[in-house]
């Protein structure tokens, strides 16, 4: 994961287990393959949900 495009440290998987890694890993390559550029939302765009 040190070499990897993906952002992320040993402390953030410490409580997976090996097959919620390897899920994690597809989804990863997946993205890798399908080259997807996520970026963040425009919560600006959405209107809130909050009661006055």
């Amino acid at each position: 994961m040190a070499f990897k495009k993906y952002k992320g440290d040993k402390a953030q998987y410490k409580e997976w287990t090996v097959g919620e890694l390897k899920e994690d890993l597809e989804r990863i390559e997946k993205m890798n393959k399908e080259k997807v550029k996520h970026t963040p939302p425009v919560w600006a765009n959405y209107k809130k949900n909050v009661p006055d």
